[in-house]
């Protein structure tokens, strides 16, 4: 499955239209979970009631809310209610797949996730089309026509064969067989995503090139083994004096006024703008890796222990907070796990092999002679071995690739699975290819 994502431009009817469509799924997706909720609290006080213990009873008799079968059968009687007129509006797979949505969650919750939450307008920002191909061809929503750069996007209307058509920007056809439209909004941008199936990118030509990186953030994003590097962007450093004026803004405006609205949307509008810039830039930096080597090595990375907040008390106050919360915040504006997800996306896609290994003394190592040195942040490499002096990170990228060839080389470890960001044993590897 491969999703295209394309930017429209509804009018202010349409607009008003998608907003009352992202109301309604929010409210149904609200009663729905408050229905299971209090479905099961009123099957356990029941069970309660005859004495018996959770524990000692087999599954099936344990106490139970509404299933899904059981909410999607209800629902088709609840819209025949003259108060529920105004669901009509939306189209019912729309409405179903709300149901589906929530199942979802509950099943996450029931596989150790978080419990379902009600969602608030702020929380609420997609709905979904959850078939939209049959037999060869559209079937009714998100059906594109015209041609170009510009087409139109086929959206229904409430009554049988009522549409309209919302203009989109057609930056790229589609590849394989449509399966879903979701309508997503981020922050005054909408925005179709079509999933698809099949169609899948041909694999890149060879080019008998390996490299290994190295993950930075100041003054670069990584350093190559073959002494490339790549600028560290920093969008959110440097838009965060134009977002820290929108954030005091915001922080003066009446609670529920329509200023707090208009300064909360543009808040969010920087912060949009600033994952935007991000997310492109991390595609065209990962597709440009893809193209030019048929392997790639980079360091298996727990970036959520690293960006952790140094933890101290009144007794004993925490060292160096300022700085690593410098640091973090560096580290999650690179954005270094997205980037390195959307390399093994755009490399399996290529044909070509993306390997993670074990970060362990990279940095340390001399890769001239193997030599283990104690490395001062900011300075040059020096080896007291051998008298190697190079740049830190360009010395670690030749480190991660010879940790990269070494586990290609050793038939009893090399393995092909995807990239799942679990903890690995010292020495173990991941290989994409």
């Amino acid at each position: 499955m491969k999703a295209f994502k394309y930017r429209i431009y509804p009018n202010k009817t349409q607009e008003k239209l998608l907003v009352r469509y992202l109301d309604l799924t929010r409210e149904l997706y609200n009663a729905a979970l408050q229905e299971r909720i209090a479905a099961y609290q009123w099957a356990k006080r029941e069970f309660e009631r005859s004495g018996r213990d959770a524990l000692s009873v087999p599954a099936k008799e344990r106490p139970k809310g509404v299933t899904l079968f059981e909410q999607s059968r209800s629902l088709t009687e609840a819209l025949q209610a003259p108060e529920l007129a105004e669901f009509k509006q939306v189209y019912n797979q729309v409405l179903r797949d709300v149901l589906a949505r929530l199942d979802k969650s509950y099943q996450s919750f029931f596989r150790g996730g978080g419990f379902p939450k009600f969602k608030g307008r702020d929380r609420w920002n997609s709905f979904c089309f959850p078939q939209i191909w049959s037999n060869g061809d559209w079937r009714g929503p998100g059906k594109l026509s015209g041609e170009g750069a510009w087409r139109k996007l086929q959206f229904p209307l409430e009554g049988r064969g009522n549409r309209t058509h919302i203009r989109l920007r057609y930056h790229r056809p589609l590849e394989g067989t449509p399966k879903t439209l979701t309508i997503k909004r981020e922050g005054a941008a909408w925005y179709a995503v079509y999933t698809c199936e099949g169609g899948g990118a041909l694999p890149l030509p060879k080019t008998g090139a390996a490299v290994g990186i190295d993950m930075g953030v100041n003054p670069n994003f990584f350093t190559c083994s073959d002494g490339r590097v790549v600028e560290a962007p920093r969008f959110l450093r440097k838009d965060a004096r134009k977002l820290a004026q929108a954030q005091r803004s915001l922080s003066k405006k009446k609670r529920d006024s329509n200023r707090r609205r208009k300064a909360r949307k543009k808040v969010a509008d920087i912060h949009a703008r600033i994952a935007r810039k991000r997310a492109d830039f991390h595609w065209k930096t990962a597709a440009e890796l893809v193209r030019n080597y048929d392997l790639i090595v980079h360091e298996d990375l727990a970036v959520k222990n690293m960006v952790r907040a140094v933890k101290g008390s009144v007794e004993e106050p925490a060292r160096n907070r300022r700085s690593k919360a410098g640091l973090n915040k560096s580290i999650l504006d690179a954005g270094w796990g997205s980037f390195l997800n959307k390399l093994h996306q755009q490399a399996k896609k290529a044909g070509k092999q993306v390997l993670a290994v074990e970060p362990m003394y990279t940095s340390r190592d001399c890769a001239q002679c193997g030599a283990r040195n104690e490395r001062e942040i900011g300075k040059l490499y020096t080896c007291s071995e051998c008298g190697n002096v190079t740049d830190g990170d360009l010395n670690a990228a030749k480190n991660i690739l010879k940790k990269g060839l070494t586990h290609l080389g050793d038939s009893g470890r090399k393995r092909t699975i995807e990239r799942s960001g679990g903890k690995k044993k010292p020495g173990s590897a991941r290989i994409n290819n």
